[in-house]
């Protein structure tokens, strides 16, 4: 029996979650870059008009977003592999997207339609976050998570297992007379 530690079950933890959600933030991520340039495009179309054509783009001053705020709350994506959703995330950021350099740091998400995206698909992962993390803590051994759960064996890292010296029998009598233990 091979007992199931803290980080093995923060492996399995991380890597289940990073697979079922990581393409869901991502696609949510191209939908957010496609709204920040279609914005540009509507708000600065002189801007546009330049950063087309190459000449003019070494003359602009550009920065990116540094934060994406959906509503009112600033915008977050999952770090995979924490205990506690709201210490594992990281802040939005669209690179991708250059705009006037006098524009604010933060860029405003005004699309319901995205923000409920947003709140569902992190509402889904904490859901799923919390239930793994308990289906997780009820198992004590590798064994037992495998039989309810043959699926996770790719997730889990390989046990370690502690190959002792073999004991040779007539090595440790001969060692035992040595030290004036007689054998029987």
């Amino acid at each position: 029996m091979t007992t199931l530690n803290k980080t093995a079950r923060q492996e399995v933890l991380s890597k289940v979650l990073k697979e079922a959600f990581e393409p869901k933030f991502t696609d949510l991520q191209k939908r957010l870059v496609q709204y920040a340039l279609d914005w540009r495009r509507t708000s600065h179309p002189v801007f546009e008009e330049l950063l087309a054509r190459k000449d003019a783009r070494e003359y602009l001053q550009t920065k990116c977003f540094w934060s994406v705020y959906l509503g009112d709350m600033r915008g977050y994506f999952p770090e995979y592999g924490y205990d506690n959703p709201k210490h594992g995330r990281r802040v939005i950021k669209i690179n991708e997207v250059t705009v006037p350099y006098i524009c604010v740091d933060d860029f405003t998400i005004k699309d319901v339609e995205l923000e409920r995206t947003y709140d569902s698909l992190w509402d889904s992962y904490r859901a799923a976050h919390s239930e793994l993390l308990k289906v997780l803590a009820s198992y004590k051994t590798r064994e037992a998570l495998l039989k309810d759960f043959p699926e996770y064996a790719t997730y889990l890292p390989a046990p370690v297992v502690k190959q002792l010296p073999a004991v040779v029998p007539a090595e440790s009598r001969a060692k035992l007379l040595a030290l004036g233990i007689p054998a029987k």
